[in-house]
């Protein structure tokens, strides 16, 4: 096999275990919300995932098509939303005007770096807030 055909053949493996350990994570993601009925561990806030904003998005989406055919808002307008709903999900949030401290996130009660696991009973729901507070501490109780 030629150099380059080596280098593509890497590139396409390489691509292929980072889309398996992503969808991996993601479900691991999406049984610690449900499991901890979506509500942060720490402050008792429910918190907002990201297949929750494509929902929002996917409806807000639907609402400003109907819009866009009664003649409501131009195409533009359509079409500058449709973008937004459907790439970033920073930009989702940014759209559907949701506060970003309420986004979900999988926390660590004992942290990698402190000998903890990512094993599910040492993963909890958090929300950004205090994920962002709560860094490498190791929490006994509930607060942050």
């Amino acid at each position: 096999m030629s150099h380059p055909e080596l280098k593509k053949r890497d590139k396409k493996k390489k691509r292929a275990e980072f889309h398996q350990k992503y969808s991996t994570f993601s479900r691991v993601r999406e049984r610690i919300y449900k499991r901890d009925n979506y509500i942060c561990a720490y402050c008792g806030v429910t918190v907002i995932t990201p297949s929750y904003c494509r929902k929002l998005a996917t409806k807000k989406q639907e609402e400003k098509f109907a819009e866009f055919e009664k003649g409501l808002i131009t195409k533009k307008e359509y079409l500058s939303f449709n973008r937004y709903s459907n790439s970033n999900f920073h930009k989702m949030i940014k759209e559907l005007k949701i506060d970003k401290s309420r986004i979900g996130t999988i926390d660590h009660k004992i942290p990698l770096s402190k000998g903890g696991t990512s094993e599910d009973d040492n993963l909890v729901t958090c929300c950004l807030r205090c994920n962002s507070k709560k860094g490498e501490k190791i929490i006994k109780g509930g607060k942050v």
